[in-house]
Parts: structure tokens; C-alpha cells; sequence
């Protein structure tokens, strides 16, 4: 482990820096977008970088050359490459826990070919042993589903993974996850499956998560009741695999230990896809292809490690995200992907970013002055421009958005693709422009409206523009494509927790709602355990409910 201390920007010539992009933003408030876009003929390729086979066009922001000055200087002060650099060399990042945040390190060992790590050997074997029907049962069938049990972290990103590689599938082994404690979820994915023909996968770094353990509890409960006398304790084990930090916990739970996969414990819960915790992808993809995942997350790694400021994708995208939101009045983050295998994206990212950066101290304890993290939300397009882009274009607040476009899918559809393409340029084009009275009435008069009836619509069609969004762009979204893009997303919110001297990597926050649960939980089943009125007086109402 690396215990070199982290880099500890100056205070003082941070509130500077922060005073003179307050300054900054007042100026270019003035001035609308649509006229930045227009006397800039090169404003287009001016605002774009492309590298890892992504684009970001930026030129839709409310930003010019000085704007772009003051950001840079601010995360120059903020010490931001050497930051990058002690974290991605294994530095301590976690500094209340005292942890490396080794992600990163992991997906690169991952790829060596002289010194593969062993759990990842372990990892491909399992995977191609599945895959090829060679993992019995306790009737000695193959295996033909999948179910993934976990909950955040150890759910999310192993499911975008799935679904977003779906054109790239290599094994008829269907996948399922389940991790909502509530039994609904479970149940409705088991009443689809063969006992027989069913393995789960049990992710939980400390393999004491509630949820976790109470569903693998209930879907061996259910395995065991269908196997009845077939089968011994010793074949049931073979319908189990754990990956944890814990192997000894697992142990406890009769999960055999040649299928107890390990997890590193400087890899944070919502960085699980980079462990053996994608075991379930791997197994739906095949492990060239995961590899070709881990390989696009690891050339991120390297560009963001490598890449000046100014050309460099995390970091102007973390930039642009702090000069939203904390000067241009953006506290929302909302990511539209016009690709359907990407719908799981947004959701991914929302942990990734809210639990990271949704706090409100500093490394040393004092409270941040400003806003941090926003609040993320997202939907797959076109959907969202029937649900809530109403929103986006007339309502009063604002939000940061970033849209992203695949140009090419894996069917042969152009006129859907083309579809696609057209209403995700056309939404980040008609928030920035808008619609004036002007051009309500003149696109009224067309319609042979009176003048009378022009007048009353008008003001219900005026949307008022001037709405800044990001373009990523990417050619297709291939398994070296996905790596990058949850790869730079990471690093933004890295970039971001720099900015204001946050730590990204411990989740306290979480914490204390467990325990109480955990009360209540014994309050609910006839203890005496503490909880508040209104708590209580809904436990009294539960315990009614099965005492008559």
C-alpha cells in the first residue's frame, strides 16, 4: 500500500479562485448561448475532445476561453494532477478509513499477462466452466440461469454491464438479479427458473448486508425445498457461489470454499463491476470480451493519468459539473442516453456519484461552504421527451445535462438508429436556442390563426432556451467503449471531490439507518426495541396485522 500523503491544496488561494469564477459566471450569464455559438465559428471543434473512441462537444455550455482560464487555475490550485497521480500510484484517497481506492490497480493487474491475479484466474474458470454446460447440479444438469443477488454497488454496475453488452452475448445462460429485500422481487424471478438448472451468485463485500443475506437465505430455502431428498448438503453447495471480502463469513453460510470468489477490500462497494463481482457478465459476454471491458476502463485510466487538464475528458467533464453547479444554479446532474442497452446507465452513475461526493465536510472535518454533489437522475431517450423534458425546456429550474449517442447499433434499422440520432441533437438544440415570441407567432400565422388566437397561444409555446448540455458521442458501444465511459464518469467524480477537498470514498452516511433498522426490525417480530412515536405506531399496526 501506498501511505504517501495526499496532496493539500491552499485554502486561502482557493476562496480566490472561487470569488473570481463567481465574478465570471455573472458575465456570461449576460450573455445568451445561442450568440457564444453562433459569433464562434470553430466554437464547435474549439469545445470537443475525443479520445478512448468517445467525443465530449462541450460547446453548448455557458463558457468561453476565459471561463475555461479561471477552471483550470481552480483545479491548478486545488492541486488536481497531483492528486490524480497519488491516487491512480495507490495513495492513501480514504482518509477516514485510511484506504487506497485500488479500482483502478485492480482492472490493470486484471490484464497482465505476466502476473494475472489469481482470483481472476479463478474467476475465468469458473465463468468458462458455466458457460460451456461443464457446472452441474444437484441433478447433474448444466446450469441455464443466473441469478445475480446483491444490492447498490454489488448489483448496478455488473448489471449495466449485461445489458449494455447484450449484442455481444456469448452463452445461453440467462442472467437474473434480485435485490430488493422485498420478497416481490425474488419470488417473481424464481417463478421463472429450474431448481435444477439455477445458480446464484451472492455479492456482498462484507457478507453481512441485510438485504443480501436475507435473500440468499430465501432462495437456498427455495432450492432446498425443491432438491427435498435428491440432494445433500454437499449438492446444494454446487448452486452457490459468494464473492466477498469476507471469505470466512461466506464459509459460515455452507458456501463451499473452492466457490468463494474474493474481493479486494481497498475496492469500494460501488466500484464492484471491477472485481470478480462480474463474474454473472463475464459468464453472459464471455471473458474476451470482459476483457476488452477492462481493457477500455484501464485506457481511461491511463488518459486521465496522462492527458493535460485542458484535454483531458474526466477532468473537463468534473469541471463543467462544478461550474454548473455551483455557480450557474444546476443542482440536479440528469444523463440521457439515446441508446436502450444504456438504460441502465443513469441509475449506475447516481450511486457512483451521490454516494461518493454527497457530502458535506471536508477531508479534515470542517464543513464544505458550498453545494456538492447533485442530485442525478436519467432516462434512456426518446422516453424521457414524453415524461419530463416539459420540464427542461419551460419550467423554472435548471439542470446540468448530459446527453449521449451511440451513431451505430447491432441492428440493421437505420431508420430507428437515424430516429435516435435526430431527437437527441434536436433536444440539446432546442434547449439552448428556444423559442421566442417572435418565432411563436410567425410559426402561428402558418397555421392561419387570427391574430387575436396568436396572442393568447403565444405565451404557452414561448420556451425560453438558453440551457447548456454536454454531447458525448460515441461511433458504437462495444464491450472497449463501455469500459471508458463508466471509467470516466469515476474520474469525474474524482475530479469533482478534489474541487471541494471531499472524500469520494467512504459512505458513513449509510450507516446509521442499518442499525436502526435493525431495531425495529426486533420491535416488528415482538421485542421490546426502541423506536420513536410514528415508528411505533406503525409497528403496533404490522403486529396487528398477524395476531388476528
Amino acid at each position: 500500500m501506498n501511505t504517501s500523503v495526499r496532496p493539500v491544496p491552499d485554502c486561502v488561494a482557493q476562496q480566490k479562485q472561487w470569488q473570481a469564477l463567481r465574478d465570471e459566471a455573472e458575465r456570461i450569464k449576460a450573455i445568451p448561448l445561442a450568440i457564444l455559438c453562433d459569433e464562434d465559428l470553430h466554437r464547435s471543434t474549439r469545445y470537443q475532445i475525443e479520445d478512448v473512441g468517445i467525443t465530449l462537444n462541450y460547446a453548448r455550455q455557458r463558457v468561453d476561453h476565459h471561463t475555461m482560464d479561471l477552471l483550470l487555475n481552480l483545479a491548478k490550485t486545488m492541486q488536481l494532477p497531483a492528486a490524480i497521480d497519488h491516487f491512480l500510484r495507490g495513495g492513501i484517497v480514504n482518509s477516514s478509513e485510511r484506504q487506497p481506492a485500488l479500482h483502478c490497480d485492480a482492472r490493470a493487474a486484471y490484464l497482465s499477462p505476466d502476473n494475472p491475479q489469481s482470483d481472476f484466474v479463478r474467476m475465468d474458470a469458473m465463468a468458462k466452466a458455466i458457460h460451456n454446460g461443464e457446472w452441474l447440479g444437484y441433478s447433474g444438469k448444466p446450469m441455464e440461469a443466473i441469478v445475480h443477488i446483491g444490492i447498490g454497488g454489488s448489483v448496478l454496475g455488473v448489471q449495466l454491464v449485461v445489458s449494455a453488452l447484450s449484442d455481444y452475448h456469448q452463452s445461453a445462460v440467462q442472467v437474473f438479479f434480485v435485490s430488493n429485500v422485498d420478497y416481490g422481487d425474488l419470488a417473481s424471478t424464481l417463478a421463472q427458473l429450474n431448481p435444477q438448472t439455477t445458480l446464484f451468485v451472492v455479492v456482498s463485500k462484507s457478507f453481512t448486508t441485510a438485504e443480501t443475506q436475507l435473500n440468499a437465505r430465501s432462495a437456498r430455502e427455495w432450492l432446498v425445498s425443491a432438491a427435498g431428498r435428491q440432494a445433500s448438503a454437499e449438492h446444494i453447495a454446487r448452486h452457490f457461489i459468494a464473492v466477498t471480502a469476507q471469505p470466512s463469513i461466506a464459509a459460515s453460510f455452507d458456501i463451499a470454499e473452492e466457490n468463494i470468489l474474493p474481493m479486494g477490500k481497498e475496492i469500494g462497494g460501488r466500484y464492484s463491476l471491477w472485481s470478480a463481482a462480474s463474474l454473472s457478465a463475464a459468464v453472459a459476454v464471455g471473458m474476451d470480451h470482459f476483457r476488452q471491458f477492462l481493457q477500455g476502463a484501464h485506457m481511461m485510466d491511463c488518459h486521465f493519468h496522462r492527458t493535460p487538464l485542458s484535454e483531458n475528458l474526466p477532468v473537463i467533464l468534473g469541471l463543467l459539473s462544478i461550474w454548473q453547479s455551483n455557480f450557474c444554479d444546476a443542482h440536479t446532474q440528469l444523463i440521457l442516453p439515446y441508446d436502450y442497452r444504456l438504460r441502465y446507465f443513469p441509475v449506475y452513475i447516481q450511486q457512483v456519484i451521490m454516494e461518493s461526493n454527497g457530502k458535506s465536510v471536508r477531508h479534515d472535518g470542517t464543513l464544505v461552504p458550498h453545494t456538492t454533489a447533485p442530485a442525478v437522475w436519467g432516462e434512456q431517450g426518446t422516453n424521457g421527451q414524453h415524461s419530463f423534458h416539459q420540464w427542461l425546456h419551460q419550467g423554472h429550474v435548471q439542470a446540468a445535462i448530459d446527453f449521449i449517442v451511440t451513431l451505430r447499433d447491432g441492428y440493421d434499422q437505420l431508420e430507428h438508429r437515424s430516429a435516435m440520432v435526430a431527437n437527441c441533437l434536436a433536444q440539446s438544440q432546442c434547449l439552448m436556442r428556444g423559442l421566442n415570441h417572435d418565432n411563436v407567432m410567425a410559426l402561428l400565422h402558418t397555421q392561419n390563426k387570427s391574430k387575436e388566437e396568436c396572442e393568447r397561444l403565444a405565451p404557452h409555446l414561448v420556451a425560453a432556451g438558453d440551457r447548456p448540455s454536454n454531447l458525448l458521442v460515441v461511433e458504437r458501444l462495444t464491450p472497449n467503449i463501455l469500459g471508458a465511459l463508466a471509467a470516466l464518469y469515476e474520474h469525474r467524480v474524482f475530479v469533482e471531490s478534489v474541487l471541494w477537498d471531499i472524500n469520494a470514498f467512504d459512505q458513513w452516511g449509510v450507516e446509521h439507518g442499518k442499525h436502526i433498522a435493525r431495531d425495529i426490525e426486533k420491535a416488528l417480530q415482538g421485542s421490546a426495541a426502541p423506536c420513536d412515536a410514528i415508528s411505533r405506531s406503525v409497528v403496533e399496526r404490522y403486529r396487528k396485522q398477524f395476531s388476528e
